[in-house]
């Protein structure tokens, strides 16, 4: 059971592992899986839950826990992009049967690729760590389907590097964020989705929701921003129910997800990006407010640029 409204690989996952991916809806509040969404997804098959966090804040980690008790199905967490926040004074990696994360060039925490599993339950840590050495505990074969998954000296050194400056990236980070919310309050049709401050997060992703107010498309928008060599792009789409997918699905119809997946823009952030960039952005957004009638006139033309 996993949301339709998340990295678009997180299917092929499930697929590899010989399950049929099962797609649950979110809340629109938080662009999230939630008990309640889950809930009415639940059949006899259903053999494990997967609640992803959002790149803005936690999914209901609460609900799916006591859900997940109720029905008896493993719960495990994707909190690639939750790393840091923490949740009823735990840290983010100490809830449901385990939680994956990302050590990908483009995470938090940075060791060019890879990533590790938390857990507490040791029996499943002793099979995870028999997996990731050719399936080898003590010198014997214990896990079938084992392979090379080890963490090796030059990843591990980049994220130990990572964690030396984490608590500077994540200053410079509220920083970029400030600057988004403060600048994008005078854009009128933009919001910026705002971090829950009382779970500590990271405050690496800006996401930006296109209103009503707002008078282009959220895709011309980003065609707009893209041709600007502004690299912003659309957030989640499409969502993973309507991805073609070579392998058996269970099919939804989830009307909150496919909403929410025209409305959603993920604005450039990160180390690389200035408060100047920042601002320079947002005037090119007044601008293209301003002169929305004739670029919406202009791509009407015959010959002009859809992607």
């Amino acid at each position: 059971m996993i949301p339709a409204f998340t990295y678009r690989r997180m299917a092929d996952i499930a697929a590899w592992m010989k399950l049929k991916p099962h797609f649950c809806d979110v809340e629109e509040d938080t662009l999230a899986s939630s008990a309640a969404t889950v809930r009415p997804c639940i059949n006899e098959h259903t053999s494990l839950i997967v609640g992803v966090h959002p790149i803005v804040d936690l999914c209901d980690i609460a609900g799916l826990v006591d859900l997940a008790k109720e029905t008896n199905i493993p719960l495990i967490f994707d909190s690639v992009e939750s790393v840091y926040e923490s949740f009823d004074g735990r840290k983010i990696g100490c809830f449901g049967a385990a939680e994956v994360v990302s050590l990908g060039a483009s995470k938090l925490i940075n060791g060019f690729e890879g990533g590790y599993v938390t857990t507490n339950d040791p029996t499943l840590a002793e099979r995870l760590k028999a997996l990731r050495d050719f399936g080898k505990q003590s010198g014997k074969i214990v896990v079938p389907g084992g392979l090379n998954a080890r963490l090796n000296e030059i990843h591990a050194t980049m994220a130990l590097a990572a964690l030396d400056g984490l608590e500077e990236q994540i200053t410079q980070n509220r920083e970029r964020y400030r600057a988004y919310q403060r600048l994008l309050a005078g854009v009128k049709g933009m919001r910026v989705l705002e971090f829950d401050e009382n779970h500590r997060p990271g405050y690496k992703n800006i996401v930006v929701e296109v209103l009503t107010a707002w008078p282009l498309s959220r895709d011309e928008t980003v065609r707009i921003l893209n041709a600007e060599m502004i690299l912003a792009r659309a957030y989640y789409t499409p969502p993973l129910h309507r991805k073609e997918m070579a392998y058996p699905y269970v099919p939804a119809e989830l009307p909150i997800t496919d909403r929410l997946a025209e409305r959603f823009i993920l604005f450039p952030c990160g180390q690389l990006v200035s408060t100047g960039d920042i601002s320079e952005i947002v005037d090119l957004l007044k601008f293209m407010s301003t002169n929305s009638s004739s670029i919406e006139a202009r791509s009407q033309q015959p010959g002009y640029p859809r992607t």
